[in-house]
């Protein structure tokens, strides 16, 4: 068996019985973290496995926690900040919904087609997992699998030609799984980001899976909300529509305005573009990529690092109030570590019991595998293993991704 089976052995068996099974998990995590040098001589971080999992932990129960606080005002408020009133209050029972959102289920065949093949199998092997799926879908999710169904292979079924839904919001709202897979490694992330978002978005639609992903990767090893939130903006390419509308939200958050004076910003200019031909969006709904993406980096700057306050504001922008602050509240959370999470968003949880919907999959079945693929990733990129840790190579140019968009009517 390698060091680094071993590792991975050791490490799963700490989160089953030390973070999943109870999450009390002492009063923080354990503090590996240093600044260090690679071999060659360039800047590198070293984080525990007890930090590693601590982090990812924290990412799948954000996501968890923000999509099912928000889902009870899912497009209730379209083009309209949800009153404070109306917003409910969480309730540590409800967390368990989440195995029945798409937000997570839509992640399981993604992890099972790089269990079996690698992970980084090619996006065709991702895809076909995706065609044979069985649960429900919509918008760019649902047109891309029947495109694939009807012999439209990837890239071509998240393609604008044959999918109109290519700038909606679902590569976004599922993409959290990858971008968890590369701690520290954001120009990586958001390049194999680019390369799966195809399987069922083009353009804006596959930059909001790229501006996630990447957050999620600076996440592990950034000192500040506002180094996650630059690393997200500075991988969507200049000139794109996506990049233009994130940067006036960072822009709004730096010049000291109130996120609902940034709101309202990008209301008057953004709230009408939205290319979705589907019915349930007519009027003032909203389902692009972009503006929800935007709802999200409001969600993540002005809620300050506070859990509650970052589901809270990203779910009273309103459109897609489920979504948004399901993926601000993961990003969060691989940046707090599950440890610095409140316990009511976990007392509840069940770990090892239900399934995630139309899957064989349990929430400790998703973050075991989801940690087994970090560690694969990890390996690929540069990353050394050094004793009960890793030490990850930093990379403080961030580089974009290639520039694609929707030019046809």
């Amino acid at each position: 068996m390698s060091m680094i089976q071993k590792a991975t052995g050791c490490i799963l068996f700490f989160l089953t019985v030390s973070l999943l099974t109870d999450i009390r998990a002492a009063e923080s995590a354990p503090d590996g973290t240093g600044t260090a040098l690679t071999a060659t001589g360039s800047p590198a971080i070293s984080l525990s496995d007890a930090e590693l999992c601590d982090k990812l932990l924290g990412g799948w129960i954000g996501q968890m926690a923000g999509v099912t606080w928000g889902a009870p005002t899912e497009f209730r408020w379209r083009g309209e900040i949800i009153p404070a009133e109306e917003f409910p209050a969480w309730q540590p029972e409800i967390i368990n919904k989440g195995l029945r959102q798409d937000d997570l289920y839509v992640e399981i065949p993604f992890l099972d087609a790089m269990r079996e093949n690698g992970a980084m199998c090619p996006p065709e092997k991702m895809a076909e997992k995706f065609r044979d799926s069985a649960f429900g879908l919509w918008h760019a999710n649902r047109q891309g699998r029947e495109n694939l169904r009807n012999g439209i292979p990837y890239p071509d079924s998240g393609h604008y030609k044959f999918n109109k839904h290519a700038d909606d919001i679902d590569w976004q709202i599922e993409c959290d799984f990858l971008g968890q897979m590369y701690p520290g490694l954001v120009n990586e992330a958001a390049l194999r980001a680019f390369e799966v978002g195809h399987i069922m978005n083009y353009g804006d639609g596959v930059y909001g899976g790229v501006f996630i992903t990447a957050m999620h990767a600076a996440a592990y090893t950034a000192e500040s909300i506002e180094e996650i939130a630059r690393a997200g903006i500075d991988v969507v390419p200049e000139g794109t529509q996506f990049r233009t509308l994130v940067d006036e939200v960072f822009a709004g958050w730096k010049e000291g305005k109130s996120w609902e004076e940034v709101w309202q910003i990008l209301q008057e200019k953004w709230g009408n573009v939205d290319k979705c031909p589907g019915e349930d969006m007519a009027g003032p709904g909203n389902i692009d990529a972009k503006l929800n993406s935007g709802y999200v980096l409001i969600g993540l700057l002005w809620g300050k690092g506070d859990m509650d306050e970052t589901i809270i504001i990203s779910g009273r922008c309103g459109q897609d109030s489920d979504c948004n602050p399901s993926s601000a509240a993961s990003i969060l959370g691989n940046f707090l570590g599950a440890s610095a999470i409140d316990k009511k968003y976990t007392q509840e949880l069940d770990r090892d019991g239900e399934k995630f919907a139309h899957t064989n999959y349990t929430f400790n079945d998703a973050v075991k595998l989801n940690y087994d693929l970090m560690t694969e990733i990890l390996a690929k990129n540069g990353a050394v293993r050094e004793g009960d840790g890793w030490r990850i190579p930093l990379r403080k140019e961030v580089r974009t991704v290639p520039f694609e968009q929707w030019t046809e009517e």
